[in-house]
Protein backbone atom coordinates (compact mmCIF):
# COMPACT_ATOMS: atom_id res chain seq x y z
CA UNK A 1 0.00 0.00 0.00
CA UNK A 2 2.87 2.29 0.87
CA UNK A 3 4.83 1.51 -2.09
CA UNK A 4 1.26 2.27 -4.33
CA UNK A 5 1.39 5.71 -2.72
CA UNK A 6 4.69 6.89 -3.07
CA UNK A 7 4.40 6.18 -6.85
CA UNK A 8 1.29 7.96 -7.15
CA UNK A 9 2.50 10.94 -5.00
CA UNK A 10 5.91 11.52 -5.53
CA UNK A 11 5.92 13.92 -8.35
CA UNK A 12 3.66 16.01 -6.25
CA UNK A 13 3.64 15.46 -2.67
CA UNK A 14 0.69 16.16 0.05
CA UNK A 15 2.75 18.80 2.20
CA UNK A 16 2.16 19.40 5.88
CA UNK A 17 0.38 22.90 7.00
CA UNK A 18 3.32 25.42 7.36
CA UNK A 19 6.43 23.38 5.69
CA UNK A 20 8.20 24.67 2.41
CA UNK A 21 8.66 22.90 -0.84
CA UNK A 22 11.74 20.61 0.22
CA UNK A 23 11.39 19.71 3.82
CA UNK A 24 8.16 19.29 3.59
CA UNK A 25 8.65 16.27 0.91
CA UNK A 26 11.37 14.84 3.15
CA UNK A 27 8.86 14.63 5.34
CA UNK A 28 6.41 13.08 3.43
CA UNK A 29 8.59 10.36 2.54
CA UNK A 30 9.82 9.86 6.28
CA UNK A 31 6.15 9.45 7.59
CA UNK A 32 5.85 7.01 4.66
CA UNK A 33 8.87 4.82 6.02
CA UNK A 34 7.41 5.36 9.68
CA UNK A 35 4.56 3.64 8.73
CA UNK A 36 5.99 0.15 7.01
CA UNK A 37 8.57 0.69 9.56
CA UNK A 38 6.24 0.09 12.83
CA UNK A 39 5.08 -3.27 11.29
CA UNK A 40 8.28 -4.34 11.06
CA UNK A 41 9.43 -3.05 14.51
CA UNK A 42 6.70 -5.54 16.04
CA UNK A 43 7.82 -8.42 13.87
CA UNK A 44 11.52 -8.26 15.15
CA UNK A 45 10.27 -8.03 18.84
CA UNK A 46 9.61 -12.38 17.67
CA UNK A 47 12.66 -12.99 15.83
CA UNK A 48 11.53 -16.39 15.12
CA UNK A 49 8.47 -15.00 12.69
CA UNK A 50 10.69 -13.23 10.83
CA UNK A 51 12.72 -16.72 9.85
CA UNK A 52 9.88 -18.63 8.60
CA UNK A 53 9.76 -18.79 4.54
CA UNK A 54 6.43 -16.44 4.56
CA UNK A 55 8.82 -13.53 5.98
CA UNK A 56 11.03 -13.34 2.80
CA UNK A 57 8.64 -11.75 0.45
CA UNK A 58 7.66 -9.46 3.14
CA UNK A 59 11.51 -8.44 4.28
CA UNK A 60 12.11 -7.39 0.43
CA UNK A 61 9.25 -5.44 0.01
CA UNK A 62 10.57 -3.45 3.09
CA UNK A 63 13.90 -3.41 1.90
CA UNK A 64 13.18 -2.36 -1.41
CA UNK A 65 10.62 0.43 -0.33
CA UNK A 66 12.95 1.69 1.84
CA UNK A 67 15.69 1.72 0.21
CA UNK A 68 13.14 4.22 -2.27
CA UNK A 69 11.99 6.21 0.23
CA UNK A 70 15.97 6.79 1.68
CA UNK A 71 16.98 7.54 -1.79
CA UNK A 72 14.06 10.66 -2.18
CA UNK A 73 15.12 11.91 0.66
CA UNK A 74 18.87 12.28 -0.39
CA UNK A 75 17.95 13.77 -3.47
CA UNK A 76 15.99 16.11 -2.44
CA UNK A 77 18.31 17.25 0.44
CA UNK A 78 21.19 17.30 -2.04
CA UNK A 79 19.05 19.61 -4.23
CA UNK A 80 18.42 21.38 -1.62
CA UNK A 81 21.90 22.19 -0.97
CA UNK A 82 22.97 23.17 -4.62
CA UNK A 83 20.14 25.05 -4.53
CA UNK A 84 21.34 27.05 -1.42
CA UNK A 85 24.10 28.42 -3.15
CA UNK A 86 21.58 29.90 -5.86
CA UNK A 87 20.62 32.30 -3.12
CA UNK A 88 23.78 34.51 -2.79
CA UNK A 89 21.97 35.79 -5.99
CA UNK A 90 19.23 36.91 -4.55
CA UNK A 91 21.47 38.83 -1.82
CA UNK A 92 23.48 40.78 -4.41
CA UNK A 93 20.27 42.32 -5.87
CA UNK A 94 19.28 46.10 -5.54
CA UNK A 95 17.22 46.99 -2.41
CA UNK A 96 14.57 48.63 -5.17
CA UNK A 97 13.77 48.02 -8.49
CA UNK A 98 11.42 49.84 -11.17
CA UNK A 99 8.68 49.07 -13.33
CA UNK A 100 9.77 49.96 -17.32
CA UNK A 101 6.21 51.11 -18.20
CA UNK A 102 5.36 52.78 -15.28
CA UNK A 103 8.02 53.73 -13.36
CA UNK A 104 6.51 52.55 -9.90
CA UNK A 105 8.87 51.13 -7.24
CA UNK A 106 9.03 47.63 -5.82
CA UNK A 107 10.69 46.03 -2.91
CA UNK A 108 13.54 43.54 -5.10
CA UNK A 109 13.45 41.30 -2.33
CA UNK A 110 13.61 37.59 -3.77
CA UNK A 111 10.75 35.61 -1.84
CA UNK A 112 13.31 32.45 -1.58
CA UNK A 113 15.42 33.90 1.11
CA UNK A 114 12.59 33.66 2.97
CA UNK A 115 11.77 30.28 1.90
CA UNK A 116 15.73 29.58 3.05
CA UNK A 117 15.10 30.27 6.67
CA UNK A 118 12.01 28.18 7.11
CA UNK A 119 13.60 25.24 4.83
CA UNK A 120 16.47 25.65 7.16
CA UNK A 121 14.54 25.88 10.41
CA UNK A 122 13.07 22.41 9.51
CA UNK A 123 16.15 20.56 8.46
CA UNK A 124 17.34 21.80 11.54
CA UNK A 125 14.51 20.47 13.41
CA UNK A 126 14.61 16.93 11.23
CA UNK A 127 18.11 16.40 11.93
CA UNK A 128 19.60 16.84 8.58
CA UNK A 129 22.90 18.74 7.77
CA UNK A 130 22.49 22.17 6.57
CA UNK A 131 25.35 24.13 4.37
CA UNK A 132 27.43 27.37 6.07
CA UNK A 133 26.00 29.76 3.97
CA UNK A 134 21.91 28.38 5.04
CA UNK A 135 23.21 28.31 8.66
CA UNK A 136 24.91 31.82 8.26
CA UNK A 137 21.76 33.21 6.93
CA UNK A 138 19.57 31.80 8.92
CA UNK A 139 21.14 33.65 12.37
CA UNK A 140 20.66 36.82 10.65
CA UNK A 141 17.10 36.41 9.15
CA UNK A 142 15.21 38.81 11.69
CA UNK A 143 17.55 41.42 10.34
CA UNK A 144 16.37 40.15 6.53
CA UNK A 145 12.83 40.26 7.21
CA UNK A 146 12.97 44.07 9.59
CA UNK A 147 14.59 45.37 6.13
CA UNK A 148 12.33 43.71 3.73
CA UNK A 149 9.06 45.01 6.14
CA UNK A 150 10.98 48.49 6.17
CA UNK A 151 11.13 48.57 2.92
CA UNK A 152 7.72 47.85 2.17
CA UNK A 153 6.39 50.44 4.36
CA UNK A 154 8.64 53.21 3.06
CA UNK A 155 7.41 52.56 -0.43
CA UNK A 156 3.77 52.44 1.09
CA UNK A 157 4.09 55.88 3.21
CA UNK A 158 5.57 57.29 0.09
CA UNK A 159 2.70 56.41 -1.93
CA UNK A 160 0.43 57.91 0.98
CA UNK A 161 2.29 61.20 1.10
CA UNK A 162 1.99 61.95 -2.57
CA UNK A 163 -1.85 61.11 -2.88
CA UNK A 164 -1.83 63.77 -0.44
CA UNK A 165 -0.64 66.30 -3.40
CA UNK A 166 -3.27 68.16 -5.42
CA UNK A 167 -3.12 67.86 -9.57
CA UNK A 168 -2.94 71.84 -9.36
CA UNK A 169 0.26 71.82 -7.30
CA UNK A 170 2.25 68.69 -9.28
CA UNK A 171 4.36 71.06 -11.30
CA UNK A 172 5.27 73.17 -8.54
CA UNK A 173 5.86 69.94 -6.06
CA UNK A 174 8.80 68.48 -8.58
CA UNK A 175 11.86 69.96 -6.49
CA UNK A 176 10.90 68.38 -3.67
CA UNK A 177 9.64 65.14 -4.76
CA UNK A 178 13.33 65.08 -6.67
CA UNK A 179 14.68 65.02 -3.04
CA UNK A 180 12.74 61.90 -2.28
CA UNK A 181 13.36 60.32 -4.81
CA UNK A 182 17.46 61.40 -4.60
CA UNK A 183 17.60 59.75 -1.36
CA UNK A 184 16.06 56.69 -2.79
CA UNK A 185 18.30 56.19 -5.31
CA UNK A 186 20.63 54.24 -3.20
CA UNK A 187 18.13 51.48 -3.32
CA UNK A 188 18.08 51.32 -6.85
CA UNK A 189 21.72 50.88 -7.23
CA UNK A 190 24.54 50.99 -5.11
CA UNK A 191 22.76 49.50 -1.72
CA UNK A 192 22.28 45.46 -1.68
CA UNK A 193 20.29 42.93 1.01
CA UNK A 194 23.99 42.47 2.06
CA UNK A 195 24.89 45.98 2.24
CA UNK A 196 25.88 46.66 6.36
CA UNK A 197 24.10 50.47 5.75
CA UNK A 198 20.39 49.84 5.14
CA UNK A 199 19.29 51.33 8.27
CA UNK A 200 20.94 54.45 7.64
CA UNK A 201 19.21 54.54 3.87
CA UNK A 202 15.74 54.11 5.48
CA UNK A 203 16.01 56.43 8.20
CA UNK A 204 16.88 59.04 5.14
CA UNK A 205 14.69 57.74 2.96
CA UNK A 206 11.70 58.18 6.03
CA UNK A 207 13.25 61.43 7.00
CA UNK A 208 12.73 62.86 3.41
CA UNK A 209 9.39 61.32 3.13
CA UNK A 210 8.77 62.96 6.61
CA UNK A 211 9.29 66.21 5.33
CA UNK A 212 7.55 65.97 2.19
CA UNK A 213 4.69 65.23 4.05
CA UNK A 214 4.95 68.20 6.22
CA UNK A 215 5.30 70.34 3.16
CA UNK A 216 2.16 69.08 1.56
CA UNK A 217 -0.02 69.76 4.73
CA UNK A 218 1.22 73.34 5.03
CA UNK A 219 0.07 73.50 1.56
CA UNK A 220 -3.18 71.55 1.32
CA UNK A 221 -3.74 73.82 4.41
CA UNK A 222 -2.91 77.28 2.72
CA UNK A 223 -5.22 76.18 -0.22
CA UNK A 224 -8.28 75.11 2.11
CA UNK A 225 -7.99 78.38 4.36
CA UNK A 226 -6.30 80.62 2.86
CA UNK A 227 -7.21 80.63 -0.96
CA UNK A 228 -10.41 78.02 -1.51
CA UNK A 229 -12.04 79.91 1.46
CA UNK A 230 -11.60 83.25 -0.21
CA UNK A 231 -12.68 82.25 -3.24
CA UNK A 232 -15.77 80.85 -1.91
CA UNK A 233 -16.71 83.78 -0.17
CA UNK A 234 -16.02 86.49 -3.06
CA UNK A 235 -18.06 83.85 -5.08
CA UNK A 236 -20.83 84.48 -2.68
CA UNK A 237 -20.50 88.14 -2.33
CA UNK A 238 -23.04 90.29 -4.21
CA UNK A 239 -21.63 92.91 -5.84
CA UNK A 240 -24.78 94.41 -7.63
CA UNK A 241 -28.43 93.79 -7.98
CA UNK A 242 -30.16 93.53 -11.48
CA UNK A 243 -33.85 94.67 -11.66
CA UNK A 244 -35.93 92.18 -11.48
CA UNK A 245 -39.13 93.69 -13.40
CA UNK A 246 -38.23 97.67 -15.23
CA UNK A 247 -35.24 98.40 -16.28
CA UNK A 248 -33.02 100.65 -14.16
CA UNK A 249 -31.37 104.07 -15.32
CA UNK A 250 -27.65 104.27 -15.55
CA UNK A 251 -28.04 106.75 -12.36
CA UNK A 252 -30.56 104.48 -10.43
CA UNK A 253 -28.18 101.74 -11.02
CA UNK A 254 -25.30 103.14 -9.86
CA UNK A 255 -26.97 104.01 -6.43
CA UNK A 256 -27.93 101.12 -5.96
CA UNK A 257 -24.42 99.38 -6.31
CA UNK A 258 -23.70 102.38 -4.13
CA UNK A 259 -25.94 101.28 -1.43
CA UNK A 260 -25.04 97.56 -1.68
CA UNK A 261 -21.48 98.62 -1.29
CA UNK A 262 -22.20 100.73 1.62
CA UNK A 263 -24.15 97.60 3.26
CA UNK A 264 -21.21 95.29 2.64
CA UNK A 265 -18.47 97.82 4.12
CA UNK A 266 -20.53 98.26 7.50
CA UNK A 267 -21.27 93.65 7.51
Amino acid sequence: MISKLYTKQRSDPPLARDQPPIAGKILWARQLFHRIQQPMQLFQQHPTVLQTAEAKPVIRSYNRVAKVLLEFEVLYHRAWFQQTEEIRIGLEASLLVKAPGTGELFVNFDPQILTLFRETECMSQMGLEVSPLAAALFLKRDVYKKNFSDMKMMLAEYQRVKSKMPPIIEQLMVPHLSKVEEALQPGLAALTWASLNIDIYLKNAFAKIKDLELLLDRVNDLIEFRIDAVLEEMSSTLLCQLPQEEPLSCEDFLQMTKVIKRLMFFT
